[in-house]
């Protein structure tokens, strides 16, 4: 999970929802009628929404960081789900169409068929409240990753490591120890522990040319970092790549 950034949303978006908040089904709709207000939802033009979530994150999923494209199977979620729970009393119905309450997101594995099926991201979410966001930066600038693929946060923040762990699943299925029994469909443990070794291979690549010159080293790995994020189109898990790639650039050369 990285931090996103929200742009303003797309022009016909906002026009159309004030539309819809200008008509009888939006007014009339009370906070329960999850139904109704859902309908509110599917009047906007959700291809427009996902291009403009596409774009701001850089092509990934606002929760794993997997590739996600304007198709079928993207999903636009909500952070604050449409379903009001019966003990959410910070619940506001205005957020169904606010464009800064819309994250994409990939399928988290709805489109495969697995006896171990553990879903990930919205798909896992579902209708549950969560705390933790990729839309505030003192959530993602909590999170460390692991050699082994595994995401926790530092200081550690309990509150946060649950809906990482049990609500969307990022770490794949726990035992009641947090011990790893199996990675989710969509492969995000492995996914992330590939990733680190392309960034070890990446490093010895640099140390290898360079031997004991740190300087240019780290040159090497500050161009990295800036080739990477000044892409329109990020790299799948760049949270890892940019996570050790900082460390080694500060001397940090243990892993975890």
């Amino acid at each position: 999970m990285i931090y996103i950034e929200k742009q303003h949303p797309p022009k016909k978006i906002a026009d159309k929802v004030a539309a819809i908040k200008s008509g009888s089904e939006w007014r009339n709709a009370t906070d329960n009628e999850t139904d109704q207000l859902r309908s509110c939802f599917d009047q906007l033009d959700k291809s427009a929404i996902k291009e403009a979530l596409c774009k701001e994150q850089h092509g990934l999923c606002a929760y794993c960081m997997r590739r996600i494209h304007n198709d079928n199977k993207m999903t636009i979620e909500h952070w604050q789900p449409i379903k009001k729970g019966e003990s959410d009393v910070s619940w506001e119905k205005d957020n169904v169409l606010a464009y800064n309450n819309f994250l994409g997101c990939c399928d988290g594995g709805r489109s495969k068929d697995d006896s171990n099926k553990i879903l990930c991201c919205d798909a896992s979410k579902e209708n549950k409240r969560i705390t933790i966001s990729p839309l505030k930066k003192e959530h993602t600038d909590k999170l460390i990753y692991r050699a082994n693929g595994r995401i926790e946060t530092k200081p550690s923040d309990k509150e946060l490591e649950y809906d990482i762990n049990y609500v969307l699943n990022l770490n794949g299925k726990l035992d009641d120890n947090g011990n790893f029994l199996h990675d989710t469909l969509t492969a995000l443990v492995r996914g992330r522990r590939e990733t680190y070794k392309y960034y070890s291979y990446f490093v010895e690549r640099l140390e290898k040319k360079f031997g004991n010159n740190e300087t240019k080293i780290r040159n090497g790995i500050a161009k990295r970092i800036d080739v990477m994020e000044s892409a329109d189109e990020y790299e799948p898990f760049i949270g890892v790549w940019l996570y050790f790639l900082r460390r080694r650039l500060h001397g940090v050369k243990k892993k975890h």
